[in-house]
């Protein structure tokens, strides 16, 4: 392959919480409970149970605080630039910082009254103490970044070596689709069929015969090739079988004029509309019509291959079914571009079925 997948863009996705993500947090801010009740207790000479309290009030509202601050910058600007959140967290420190000292005094006022922090310094050296909360919050987020940071080299290095194995399978599985026996025997045999009757179209027929292998065998060499190719071994793919099927098999092809261009993993598409006519089209007397479409709205590319077959009772089973290259086809655009753009399928009215899946344009 020519395309160094160590270099590929990992794909980002929303960060989400997790039963260990909790955990973790909890285990840490209770070890910070733990520390400061020794430290008050100790230096301060207050009660244990008194600095108990007042260190879990202190910790209560720093985690909520902390929480609010890891929502709004970590999980709903996943996607925002390193400069932007470093932006916001110097903002967000302030408010952290400011919202903890106040609150504190206000709660602790309400449960306990304001005279029993007089005289230790939190209320004389304000400044002092908010500064102390605004590096810890510094401290927090940046071991969150820098765990973050870990993740996604492991994750990067993890999806370059599951993508350089699928890929393989993918081509060899791709490549031996196309050297199926039936299909090499239904296409030859209506080439023999046509000798005697036109001889242009068999030319025609075996040129997009040997076209289509040669496809196959350039598949390996690249890892992204432009879309108006791979919409050519489509055409071809699909003239062929139509010597085979007649007029029980129509199809089109759309496409928006500016995506011709755009460049996408080889023989991605063939699958989906191989998978329409063998169990869509075939099955049928009457045959039907394969409908490929292709769009972009915003930052991202829709494919879309639509049959009037004979339809599916469960649109899950054609990612079940025997078609080649179903299967590797869904699983690669997952590693490579992330489970939202995993194959989607559904049934038609009256009757057929609509597989189509989303990538981004940038690739």
């Amino acid at each position: 392959m020519s395309t160094d997948f160590d270099s590929m863009e990992l794909r980002l996705e929303k960060p989400q919480l997790s039963t260990r993500g909790v955990g973790l947090a909890l285990s840490v801010a209770f070890l910070y409970l733990l520390f400061y009740t020794a430290i008050i207790s100790n230096v301060e000479d207050v009660p244990l149970i008194a600095a108990f309290i007042n260190s879990a009030l202190s910790a209560s509202i720093k985690v909520l605080l902390l929480f609010g601050s890891w929502y709004l910058i970590i999980r709903e600007m996943y996607k925002f630039s390193g400069w932007i959140k470093l932006a916001a967290h110097v903002f967000a420190g302030v408010i952290f910082a400011v919202g903890w000292y106040y609150s504190y005094l206000w709660i602790f006022d309400l449960l306990f009254g304001l005279e029993f922090l007089e005289g230790g310094g939190f209320l004389e050296e304000k400044t002092w103490i908010m500064s102390s909360a605004y590096f810890e919050y510094a401290i927090t987020f940046s071991v969150i970044h820098i765990m973050d940071s870990m993740k996604k080299l492991r994750l990067r290095k993890q999806q370059a070596a599951e993508l350089r194995e699928l890929s393989t399978r993918q081509q060899i599985a791709n490549l031996k689709a196309q050297l199926n026996p039936h299909f090499l025997f239904n296409t030859l045999n209506s080439i023999n069929a046509m000798v005697s009757k036109d001889v242009g179209q068999t030319r025609d027929m075996i040129t997009g015969l040997s076209d289509m292998l040669r496809y196959s065998i350039r598949s390996f060499e690249k890892d992204r090739v432009a879309l108006s190719e791979e919409l050519e071994f489509v055409r071809q793919y699909l003239e062929l079988e139509k010597h085979r099927y007649g007029d029980r098999l129509q199809y089109a092809i759309a496409i928006d004029e500016d995506l011709s261009n755009v460049e996408i993993p080889p023989m991605i598409i063939q699958p989906i509309v191989e998978n329409a006519v063998k169990h869509g089209i075939a099955p049928t007397e009457e045959g039907g019509e394969v409908n490929i479409s292709i769009s972009h709205d915003g930052e991202e590319m829709t494919v879309s291959v639509e049959d009037t077959g004979r339809g599916l009772d469960d649109p899950e089973e054609v990612n079940s079914s025997d078609g080649i290259g179903i299967r590797n086809t869904d699983e690669h655009l997952q590693k490579r571009y992330g489970r939202q753009s995993k194959l989607q399928f559904e049934s038609l009215n009256p009757h057929g079925t609509k597989v189509w899946f989303r990538i981004p344009l940038g690739g």
